[in-house]
């Protein structure tokens, strides 16, 4: 059998003057200094001729034409094949605007820092291809309290579940550990202006430390679509900043993450008997119908002139905060239907698998709520970690029998309801097909 092997490395991306920070409608201004730096994080396992690269960037999300730029690249400098590469963004909101996919009224991307990301992230997976050592590998995973919970209500559905894979060298030492929770990194509001990873950033800084010189840590962010360390999404959209929102609260999560994962590492066992495999696929999705934007437009104009008598009037704040909210709907929903090509009616979504042994990282374009996550993980019945923002952004994808009124993720949402029982079983196709293929192969449809 061909001899496991594994190689990690990173390259700083942090902006290097000031930019436009993304995640936030309400926020304004450029950034104003950094606070902890961004880097693009990669992990490469290889086994004979197969290999499968993860790469975490800290960054809101990435479109799909940069990541196919990104992996052609790689499958240049590496031979790994584009359709084993996992590009999945952390979703900190305190990174320079990487995506035009988010903001009702767009601004222009900087091409030059794209171009400096591409080249950071083909930097760090070239590193970890030419690094690669002899490597043991395991799964273990932890429950959390206490940090994400559901964002429309405090009895809703979350994912407690830390995943952890470990990454050791033949002598047993812990050289990689690649952490996945769903959870939004929103510590820091729309009133942040300094570069910050969030709480992700300061979860693998910690591990990496713990572990020692030359030694890796990543993150990957689950089915969070829905999940956040906060409570109230809408007020957030508007600009109001509650307690909590500081670095102090941000560092003190990434601390028990990583104290959680570290703790758990010494259990978890670890071996060179892994099948290496991936499979990719394309499903197209029904959108959502919207009126024309000539239509839209006169709503969203409606809306603003109400926003502004109700402001005018000097109505109570929650009035006031009731018609801003009407009007960013208003506005989101203008913006995707200028957004589609005429006559669009459905729009491809690529969904990917990777297979290290009997663990599966399955990523997505969207951000899934966690109710997807969930039924993934009941029915895969193996080590899965669900990757959120991964090769793309397609918004949010709520969960079958969501409604409108939850708020924004639900409002914006590219496709029609139940969109993620198609992905579901799309997903679930492709494990079988991982499960039965040769082991000496790596697959991709």
């Amino acid at each position: 059998m061909p001899e496991l092997r594994a190689g990690f490395g990173l390259a700083k991306i942090t902006p290097s003057s000031n930019v436009p920070l993304a995640g936030y409608a309400a926020r304004m201004g450029l950034s104003q200094g950094i606070h902890d730096d961004l880097y693009a994080r990669a992990l490469v396992l290889s086994e004979g001729k197969n290999a499968l690269t993860l790469i975490s960037v800290d960054a809101l999300a990435l479109d799909a034409a940069f990541v196919a730029q990104v992996r052609a690249e790689i499958g240049v400098n590496t031979g790994i094949e584009p359709a084993a590469i996992m590009i999945a963004a952390t979703h900190t909101h305190g990174g320079p605007l990487t995506t035009e996919l988010f903001s009702p009224e767009p601004r222009p991307l900087d091409k030059k820092y794209l171009a400096f990301l591409r080249s950071s992230i083909v930097q760090a997976v070239t590193t970890a291809w030419n690094a690669r050592f002899p490597a043991r590998i395991g799964f273990g995973s932890v429950p959390v309290s206490g940090i994400g919970g559901n964002r429309h209500r405090p009895d809703g559905a979350m994912d407690p579940e830390l995943g952890v894979m470990r990454v050791t060298d033949q002598r047993g030492q812990t050289r990689a550990v690649c952490l996945n929770y769903a959870c939004h990194p929103t510590v820091l509001g729309p009133n942040n202006l300094q570069i910050t990873a969030d709480f992700p950033g300061f979860a693998v800084a910690h591990v990496a430390e713990s572990l020692g010189s030359d030694s890796f840590a990543m993150f990957l962010n689950g089915a969070a679509g829905n999940i956040s360390v906060g409570r109230s999404p809408k007020a957030t959209a508007l600009g109001v900043v509650g307690p909590g929102r500081t670095f102090e609260h941000a560092e003190k999560i990434g601390r028990q993450l990583a104290d959680l994962a570290i703790e758990i590492l010494p259990s978890i066992e670890v071996t060179a008997d892994h099948t290496l495999g991936f499979a990719v696929r394309s499903v197209s999705l029904k959108l959502k119908p919207l009126p024309s934007p000539k239509e839209l437009e006169i709503v969203l104009k409606q809306a603003n002139e109400e926003l502004e008598s109700v402001r005018d009037a000097g109505n109570d704040p929650a009035k006031i905060q009731e018609v801003q909210l009407k009007a960013l709907f208003a506005a989101l929903i203008h913006y995707e239907a200028c957004r589609r090509a005429p006559g669009s009616l459905q729009e491809p979504v690529e969904v990917q698998c990777l297979r290290v042994g009997q663990a599966f990282f399955v990523g997505i374009p969207l951000e899934p709520f966690v109710e997807i996550g969930l039924e993934l993980k009941r029915a895969f019945s193996d080590h899965l970690f669900p990757v959120e923002l991964a090769n793309g952004y397609l918004g949010y994808l709520p969960a079958s029998g969501a409604s409108e009124d939850q708020g924004y993720e639900t409002v914006s949402a590219h496709f029609e309801p139940d969109s993620d029982k198609i992905l579901i079983s799309h997903i679930l196709e492709l494990r079988k097909q991982l499960l039965d293929a040769a082991p000496e192969g790596t697959h991709h449809t």
